[in-house]
């Protein structure tokens, strides 16, 4: 593969495997396994500084209450994509057609409906989904420096009135001092929808693994393709799963990308 994982700091790149927990404004606590894979199914050289790849994604997002007497289920999201990318030179172009399909937990119906009542209780759409076209591009000034921008529309919507909006356009940075001689890249992005004037953001920090355990513990020359990767994520901004996408949410995440 040649193209980094595109938007991984708005926490959609299927190519995460994290635990992680935080706390939404209502103050409850949450733990979610987060899996996926992208890979490529047919790559191209057409000279002159030209590559095309076509391939896909999919993964699966969950999350559970903490402290509750059996862990309640939430919700499980399920990701399947569709990839298209073409190279030339330091200009990457990305389009992604995709599917997100999300089921709310029995676990978290029947405390809902428990703690209302009867009049109070509000729908709870057991699942939710949509499918959406992402165009994505980016430029890689140097080693150190790429900047990104895109947009995102989404085709179908189910129900419409929880996904409550259809377009966005994003903009993002990455920094990556590996060609400075220190395994460390940061990268952010913003993600603007129907003019709102407080923007989803996210941010990614982290550090490759290989260069560590290469040079600080086997004292040798690291070499070859960067593969792992260590991360802190931080997030703003709307929900990306489910039943909550009106919600705006803080987060934080830690885990490990792999890439093989």
């Amino acid at each position: 593969r040649f193209t980094n994982d595109a938007h991984p700091a708005l926490l959609r790149s299927p190519a995460i495997d994290v635990l992680y927990t935080y706390s939404t404004p209502d103050k409850r606590q949450y733990m979610s396994y987060n899996f996926g894979a992208r890979f490529g199914l047919l790559s191209a050289d057409f000279g002159g500084d030209l590559r095309a790849e076509l391939g896909g994604g999919g993964g699966a997002f969950t999350r559970f209450e903490l402290f509750t007497h059996s862990f309640d289920l939430i919700h499980a999201d399920f990701l399947g994509a569709g990839i298209a990318s073409v190279r030339y030179k330091k200009l990457l172009l990305e389009t992604a057609l995709y599917h997100i399909s999300s089921h709310v937990g029995d676990d978290y119906i029947k405390r809902r409906h428990e703690e209302r009542a009867p009049w109070q209780r509000e729908n709870v759409f057991r699942n939710v989904g949509f499918e959406a076209i992402k165009q994505y591009a980016s430029y890689c000034f140097s080693p150190l420096f790429e900047t990104s921008l895109g947009f995102e529309y989404k085709l179908g919507r189910r129900p419409e009135g929880l996904i409550f909006y259809r377009a966005s356009f994003f903009a993002g940075l990455r920094l990556d001092f590996l060609s400075i001689g220190v395994p460390i890249f940061f990268e952010c992005e913003a993600e603007l929808y129907d003019f709102k004037r407080e923007p989803n953001v996210g941010a990614r920090l982290g550090v490759y693994l290989g260069y560590l355990f290469n040079t600080v513990f086997m004292s040798k020359d690291p070499g070859g393709r960067e593969q792992h990767e260590l991360s802190v994520w931080y997030y703003y901004g709307n929900s990306r799963m489910g039943f909550f996408y009106k919600k705006r949410e803080s987060l934080v995440l830690v885990g490990p990308t792999y890439r093989f």
